[in-house]
This record gives structure tokens, C-alpha cells and sequence, in this order.
């Protein structure tokens, strides 16, 4: 019986599928013509729409280019499952982590253009960072903790390899967040100025340059590039990246006229899709965002991304326009952090062997051994299971958007989706 209700859901599924669409800035042509499989594409599309009749997304959107130009371009199942959506690639989507990528890059222009230098200490335009403490013990019982001094500045670097200390949290780093009321910290209404200067009375979790840890780090290069620019992060982004290549409809806030294509955040548990309708991953129509966390506040569109991660592929240009330039591209994507590995919380998501570069997780030589992704290639997640890779070996780019709490195949399968369908 649930076999059958499958099979007339993926028939269902299949007859509401978007047809490969066009996509501005971007030539579309036959897969075959740049080496893709058109059967081995349809297997992309038939585990697209077993995840979706089995309740494992409510519907998806992926892109793919070669070679730079657009080979797949296909939406499945709702964007809304209550109001019956269907999903389309220009629907809104909390690209969460992924945000990380696009100030990593912002912060890159900014070196590039002189204002600052990479081991430049972090104190030297945010002072309030200066004299940071690391934990070096921690009382179960009453939440007490003991620190010791940072045994060096903390530099921009440091913040763009994440291994700054400034660390999302762990239980002891999480308790401690608790006791100081540091969720009191609201993007409605506060500021990067104030989530810092909360951030700073928080110990760091190692001290710097000694571990990774994943965390804040890119929100506090947000408020640095506030502070060079003089801009709020979201002026200075939709100038200097969002407007030059098109990124009409990325941003920190939703214009009210554009609510209705916001996707909805799903849980995906036991077969069932539940919405999820809390603050932190829905936000209201009324509220505007104050606080525009530069690590994972931004909305995007897969439109949107795919053109920013293009222009990655191209050397930092897109139809015309230079965001950064080549070298800056070949430096935040070769390993930045040495002989450091990842913790092994998150080799599942990024890999063993593979390697941090500047706010990309980049394939090693050994790393490509345990994927099909070519050696030299980066990507990066977001929590709500969304994802992108850029192939420079393959001139390769892929964009994949839905809103699911967090599913971690859902993202690596993906990924292996578009590498199997390559033929050429």
C-alpha cells in the first residue's frame, strides 16, 4: 500500500515540476553539449521527488551551470505546503550559513582595496576585543568558570579561518551564554554594536589559532566592515555585491510585497513534515531586522546565489562586473589553516582531510578520494539544509535551496545527484 501512495505522489510530483527555466545573466543549453548525462539528470529529478513523497522536504529548488553556462534549472513539490505553493526558483529562502560565504567575500574586497590587512588584530577597529579571556575551567554545578588571558591578538584572519575562539557554543560556552542572558541579544531592535560588545564578555573556547571551532566569527567581520565603511553591513553588501551582479532579491529583510514568496521551514521527523513557526527561522511581516548577523542572517533566492557563486567560479566577475579579483579567489580557497582539522562533530559535514579556507570548506587531494568532487573544490551548507559547490576543475557550479531543519544527506546526496550525472 505505501509503495503505491509513493508512486502517485512522484507521478504527482513529476507533473508539477518546473521545466529547466531561464535564468538572467545565464545561456541555457543542452546538458550534453558540456558533458552532462540527460538519463543520468533524471536521476537527480527522481530523488528530488522520492524525498519530497516521503516527506523528507516540501519542495527544492537546484541550479546547475558548466562551463558557465545554465544546464538545469528545475523546482519540485510546494514551497508551502498549507497554501499549496508550488516551489519556483525565485521563491525566498534563510540561506542561514550561507550567508558566511557572501561577508567572507566582502571582507576580502575590502583587503583588496588596502583598508586593512589580514593579521591586522581585530582590536585595532574594534577595541572592545582587545583584552578577550579564554575558559579554562568550568563548574557543572553553578555555572562558575575560570579564565586565563588570550595568549595573542586576535586577527582578521583568525575570524576568517574560525579558528578565533569565538565558538557558536558546546555545553560549557552555551551555559555560560545562558547565565550572562546572552540571547537577550534580539535582531529586532539591537545592533552589531551591541551583539559585540555582549560577544566580547563571553571567555573564548581555545585560544587563538589553536583549534577550529565554528561560531561567530564572521558576525563580528560584519560589524568590522560596518565599522570601515561607515555603511550598515546590509547597505554596504547590496552596494558593493548584491546590485553589481544582480542580487535583486537578497538581503536581511523581505519587502512586504514580496512576503508571499518566502518558503516555508519544515521539520522533517518520522515521515511527517511539521512547519516551524518560532521566531528565529520565521519572521514576521511586521518587524523589521535591526541586527544583520553577517554568519547567517541573510535571505536569498537560488537565482540569486547561483549568480554569486558563478562569479566565484569566474575569478570574482560576473556578466561584466569584478567583485574581487582572481587572487583574492585562489586565496580564500586553498587551505588556511595548516595542519588544524576540523573537530569530529563536523567531519560529516565537511569531509576528512578536507581543509578551511577563507570561509569556504575546500576538497584536498586526500579529501577527493572520499567524494566525487574534484581536488580544489569549495562549498559551504546552511542549517536549513541548503547548499552550494564550485568546481573549478569541472567549471562546475550547483545551487541547491529548500527549508528543512537541519538533514545532512539531504545535502551531501545533492551533491552526489549532480557529480554522478557528469559524463564527459
Amino acid at each position: 500500500m505505501k509503495k503505491t501512495v509513493i508512486t502517485a505522489l512522484l507521478f504527482l510530483i513529476a507533473l508539477s515540476e518546473s521545466n529547466a527555466q531561464k535564468i538572467k545573466g545565464f545561456q541555457n543549453v543542452d546538458p550534453i553539449s558540456v558533458g552532462f548525462s540527460a538519463d543520468r539528470l533524471d536521476r537527480l529529478d527522481q530523488w528530488m521527488s522520492s524525498e519530497i513523497a516521503e516527506n523528507g522536504m516540501a519542495g527544492a529548488t537546484v541550479l546547475i551551470s558548466r562551463k558557465g553556462k545554465l544546464v538545469y534549472a528545475k523546482s519540485f513539490g510546494k514551497s508551502n505546503i498549507e497554501t499549496e505553493r508550488d516551489m519556483t526558483t525565485s521563491d525566498l529562502f534563510k540561506i542561514a550559513s550561507m550567508s558566511k560565504v557572501i561577508t567572507s567575500v566582502a571582507i576580502l574586497q575590502m583587503y583588496e582595496q588596502g583598508l586593512f590587512l589580514l593579521d591586522d588584530p581585530i582590536s585595532k577597529y574594534l577595541p572592545v576585543l582587545k583584552d578577550m579571556e579564554v575558559l579554562s575551567s568550568f563548574n557543572e554545578n553553578d555555572s562558575t568558570f575560570q579564565t586565563v588571558p588570550s595568549s595573542q591578538l586576535i586577527t582578521i584572519r583568525h575570524l576568517l579561518t574560525h579558528t578565533s575562539g569565538f565558538s557558536y557554543g558546546g555545553d560549557e560556552i552555551s551555559k555560560i551564554k545562558a547565565k550572562q542572558r546572552f540571547g537577550d541579544i534580539s535582531i529586532f531592535g539591537n545592533t552589531l554594536e551591541q551583539f559585540v560588545i555582549a560577544l566580547s564578555k563571553i571567555p573564548l573556547s581555545h585560544q587563538p589559532g589553536a583549534s577550529w571551532s565554528y561560531g561567530y566569527s564572521t558576525d563580528i567581520l560584519g560589524y568590522l566592515i560596518e565599522q570601515v565603511s561607515g555603511q550598515p553591513l546590509s547597505e554596504y553588501l547590496d552596494d558593493n555585491i548584491f546590485s553589481p551582479i544582480g542580487m535583486s532579491s537578497t538581503g536581511f529583510n523581505i519587502p512586504t510585497n514580496q512576503y508571499s514568496r518566502y518558503a516555508q521551514l519544515y521539520r522533517s521527523q518520522r515521515g511527517e513534515l511539521t512547519p516551524i513557526q518560532s521566531p528565529d527561522h520565521r519572521l514576521p511581516e511586521n518587524k523589521e531586522i535591526t541586527l544583520f548577523m553577517g554568519g547567517s542572517g541573510l535571505i536569498s533566492t537560488a537565482e540569486d546565489y547561483m549568480r554569486f557563486a558563478q562569479m566565484l567560479l569566474n575569478g570574482g566577475t560576473f556578466n561584466g562586473k569584478q567583485i574581487v579579483g582572481k587572487k583574492i579567489i585562489e586565496l580564500m580557497s586553498s587551505n588556511q589553516i595548516g595542519s588544524l582539522n576540523y573537530p569530529d562533530e563536523m567531519l560529516r559535514l565537511l569531509g576528512e582531510a578536507n581543509k578551511f579556507g577563507l570561509g569556504v570548506n575546500v576538497v584536498t587531494e586526500l579529501g577527493s578520494i572520499n567524494e566525487l568532487y574534484s581536488a580544489g573544490s569549495y562549498y559551504w551548507e546552511g542549517m536549513y539544509s541548503t547548499s552550494f559547490i564550485v568546481d573549478p576543475k569541472e567549471e562546475l557550479v550547483a545551487v541547491f535551496m529548500t527549508q528543512t531543519g537541519t538533514r545532512e544527506p539531504i545535502r551531501a546526496k545533492f551533491r552526489l545527484m549532480v557529480y554522478q550525472a557528469l559524463n564527459k
